[in-house]
């Protein structure tokens, strides 16, 4: 990342230009890439989206595969958002570290601070939105007994391979649970590719940082060389270099994470917050590299054979919510949008739109209601 020129013309276009962003926040993951190009390659409207959810009809296969196409995309963003939130903590951080603290600081000098904290929890909140896309595909791949719309990482450690469930019209077939406990054996052995209780702790700081404060204030001292001849002085902190500590414990009140590790010493982890972060961030690609992997085989092989459970798949009624923005003034025209548009994607959304249409509508009423 520090060799890169990050004001240079990129003379790219398409889906060159995220793909060199993604190479210069350091974030390699090729069997993700080989899944969204394959995926791309096989969204028909004609077929109603995928031909591989072959149990699915009409409707609802359009809804599965824009949602399953939605989740594995929203990986490539949560890795992204995790991969710039890890070079944030290195910017705000520093190679020297931050200083202490001095009453004629700066508002800018205190934002990097915040800044820093931020930093720290978007890359969280990154790493547990990579885990319910990928919970999402994996769902859909292995036709799991859990929504595919609220999908959370959390429900796939609880699937039972052996478990009756309502969710399916028709009997689950053998190789269906098979495929299930293949997935949970898959899951284990992609944990255990990284440090040990890496995947809860993250969980656990996300959830701290999410729901409580106070999670990412503890700075400790860089070590001075004992070569360095320096003045003498009333604040000898103010000489001394800073790096944010994360806590053992995040899910504990502050004063009990320190009584549970025996003195606040202990209640941190032993190295600074970006030493962490580089951690997790490799493990984190990791895990979802294999699970990427084990989801494109499976999903080329399904032509036929499993049955989905069509109860959870289908869609939760809408909140009856009437938001239109804080002040809106006129309708704004579409055709001048610009982003990453599967034009696939588009025709299946105006066929889907179509199929909804009532007779009253067809003859004349506008669409959608005013």
């Amino acid at each position: 990342m520090a060799d890169t020129d990050w004001n240079a013309p990129l003379n790219a276009d398409g889906r060159e230009r995220p793909a060199a962003l993604r190479e210069a926040l350091g974030l390699t993951a090729p069997e993700l890439d080989s899944l969204l190009s394959l995926l791309e390659e096989e969204l028909h409207a004609e077929a109603w989206g995928f031909e591989r959810l072959v149990e699915l009809d009409g409707e609802m296969r359009a809804l599965v595969s824009d949602q399953f196409l939605s989740a594995a995309y929203g990986i490539q963003d949560a890795l992204t958002d995790a991969s710039l939130a890890r070079r944030e903590v290195h910017d705000h951080t520093g190679p020297n570290g931050l200083p202490y603290s001095r009453a004629e600081e700066s508002l800018n000098d205190m934002l990097r601070h915040v800044q820093l904290r931020r930093s720290v929890a978007n890359f969280f909140d990154a790493l547990g939105t990579t885990l319910d896309c990928l919970a999402a595909v994996l769902v859909v791949v292995t036709r799991a007994p859990f929504s595919v719309q609220k999908a959370d990482f959390g429900h796939l450690r609880q699937l039972n391979p052996d478990a009756k469930y309502k969710a399916f019209a028709a009997e689950i077939p053998a190789e269906q649970r098979q495929l299930w406990r293949e997935l949970k054996t898959e899951l284990a052995a992609a944990e255990a590719a990284g440090p040990a209780d890496w995947l809860d702790w993250s969980l656990e700081m996300r959830n701290a940082l999410t729901h409580r404060g106070r999670v990412t204030n503890i700075y400790l001292p860089r070590r001075i060389s004992t070569q360095l001849a320096v003045p003498p002085t009333t604040q000898p902190q103010s000489l001394y270099r800073y790096d944010l500590f994360l806590r053992r414990r995040p899910w504990l009140p502050e004063i009990e994470g320190m009584l549970a590790a025996n003195g606040l010493p202990n209640s941190v982890l032993d190295e600074p917050a970006w030493q962490t972060i580089d951690g997790l961030h490799a493990a984190l690609v990791t895990f979802t590299e294999a699970l990427i992997a084990f989801s494109r085989k499976y999903w080329q092989r399904a032509n036929g054979g499993l049955v989905a459970p069509v109860q959870r798949w289908s869609l939760s009624a809408d909140p009856a919510l009437d938001f239109v923005g804080i002040d809106p003034k006129s309708k704004i025209p579409l055709s001048g949008a610009i982003g990453g548009i599967n034009q696939e994607h588009v025709r299946l959304a105006e066929r889907l739109r179509l199929t909804r249409l009532t007779k009253t509508e067809v003859d004349g009423a506008h669409y959608p209601p005013e």
